[in-house]
C-alpha cells in the first residue's frame, strides 16, 4: 500500500513481482481510507495462509492497521509500516530527512542490488 507515484520497477526489485499493490494518493491518503481498507480485505482471504501487508501511507497507516486488527475475520496477516523509505528509494523527496541527508537512491540501489 503506497503512494501512486512510486516507481514500480523499484517495488519489483525489492519485493519481486509477487504482490498486489494498492495505490493511495501521494498526499492526504486518509481521504481514501475506506477504499484502501476494502481493497486490502478483498485481497486477504480467510485461510491457512499468512499475508504480509507492507504499508507506506503516512499517518493513514496507523488507522489502517488498527482497523484491520480489530476486524474479527482476519488474524492471518503481518502488518509492516516501512514509512517513507520506499518514497526515498523511488527518488521521491516526500520527507525532510530525504532532502536533509541527501539520500542518493542510485547509490543505495547499486550497493544492495544488481540494478544498473
Amino acid at each position: 500500500i503506497g503512494n501512486k507515484n512510486l516507481n514500480k520497477r523499484i517495488l519489483n526489485l525489492y519485493f519481486s513481482d509477487n504482490y498486489h499493490f494498492i495505490e493511495c494518493p501521494s498526499r492526504n491518503s486518509y481521504n481514501e481510507i475506506d477504499r484502501i481498507e476494502k481493497q486490502i480485505i478483498k485481497n486477504i482471504s480467510v485461510s491457512e495462509s499468512y499475508y504480509i501487508i507492507i504499508c507506506c501511507a503516512g499517518c493513514t497507516t496507523r488507522v489502517l492497521s488498527k482497523r484491520l486488527f480489530t476486524n474479527r475475520k482476519f488474524y492471518n496477516f503481518f502488518f509492516l509500516d516501512i514509512g517513507s523509505i520506499v518514497d526515498a528509494l523511488s527518488g521521491l523527496d516526500t520527507r525532510a530527512y530525504i532532502k536533509l541527508t541527501n539520500f542518493d537512491n542510485s547509490k543505495f540501489h547499486n550497493m544492495f542490488t544488481s540494478l544498473t
